[in-house]
């Protein structure tokens, strides 16, 4: 085959990479022993079972939390800077992006276990303690769910907007515009994500 062959040759598209049947069924197998295992370490009667089991899920939590985000960060700065370097990791990176929906469901569940894992949130030990009064107008229950709920969707929502216009270039969108739209997003994502990732972190777990 000559040279120009090769380069007329049209590139297709494989399209979405999908696991076998055995490697999602050993997954999903994983995640029913790890909730078996939370639910029997929650319900056991032992001295400190109920503050392990919310531990061990804050654990959890947080440490797929800063993969996917980890992730959305590589995704902006790629854009900003315009790498080629990046371009065969892009979509890699992408994926792990698709787990900030369950982010979001994670974070709602760890609010059934907050009187569990934070002092803070019991009003008998706030009370008397000049530390702790001092910082009631930011640590309390109400502004804690609200600021972590919205910085998971404000994390949904570049996530989204960058992912999903990028994914067009393949079906031959505009790239000038993507890479327009995108660059921007990408700027305005890590101001916003400094700040909520960091907030998120001394939240959930500095305030231990």
């Amino acid at each position: 085959m000559g040279h120009s062959e090769a380069v007329s040759e049209t590139i297709v598209n494989p399209g979405t990479l999908k696991s076998s049947s055995a490697l999602t069924g050993f997954f999903a197998a994983l995640g029913l022993i790890g909730l078996a295992t939370f639910l029997i370490t929650l319900s056991s009667g032992a001295e400190g079972a109920h503050v392990q089991a919310w531990s061990s899920f804050l654990a959890g939590h947080f440490f797929f939390l800063t993969i996917a985000m980890g992730a959305l960060f590589f995704v902006a700065i790629h854009w900003i800077t315009t790498s080629m370097w990046g371009v065969p990791m892009l979509r890699i990176a992408e994926s792990f992006t698709s787990y900030i929906p369950f982010i979001l469901v994670s974070t709602l569940v760890l609010y059934l276990g907050m009187h569990d894992l934070y002092a803070w949130t019991h009003p008998e030990v706030v009370n008397g303690d000049m530390v702790l009064e001092g910082k009631k107008a930011y640590l309390n229950a109400t502004f804690f769910k609200i600021r972590d709920v919205l910085a998971v969707v404000l994390w949904l929502f570049f996530a989204t907007k960058l992912v999903s216009s990028s994914v067009q270039s393949d079906s031959g969108a505009n790239f000038k515009a993507i890479y327009t739209q995108n660059r921007k997003l990408g700027v305005i994502f890590l101001a916003i994500f400094a700040i909520t990732f960091s907030m998120t972190a001394f939240d959930q777990l500095m305030s231990l």
